[in-house]
């Protein structure tokens, strides 16, 4: 199974247990295609950088989950139909071991390359 994130904003004039309803429908879609909710954290009311569907501000909500690619394809899927979403955003999570490799490799190729003159230093005037 692999990690999913689900970045979902919601309405803002929707009420705690509208939220909470709402997020209980998109948690049954993930679980009943197999999925695994890892954390589910509301981030709050924030202001939006251009108006959508009327709205100044909106609620967002961070889902990451664990589960096979059907999962979130029916998700996708939930939250297009939902009235109540006004944007959202499902992206397959970097797995840690991937992670700490690209890292190590990161670190490595770095080291091997030799270090940049500061611009206006004699090596670097010479380098032109």
């Amino acid at each position: 199974m692999r990690a999913y994130e689900a970045l979902i904003l919601l309405d803002p004039t929707l009420d705690t247990e509208q939220i909470e309803q709402t997020m209980r429908r998109f948690l049954e879609a993930v679980q009943k295609n197999g999925g695994v909710i890892e954390n589910l954290e509301p981030l709050g009311r924030r202001r939006l950088a251009y108006e959508i569907r009327g709205h100044r501000e909106g609620i967002y909500v961070l889902m990451t989950f664990r589960s096979t690619s059907q999962a979130p394809n029916e998700l996708r899927r939930a939250l297009r139909l939902s009235d109540s979403v006004l944007r959202s955003m499902v992206v397959r999570a970097p797995e840690k071991s991937a992670a700490k490799a690209g890292a190590a490799g990161e670190e490595s190729r770095a080291a091997s390359e030799p270090a940049e003159a500061p611009e206006g230093s004699p090596a670097a005037v010479e380098a032109r």
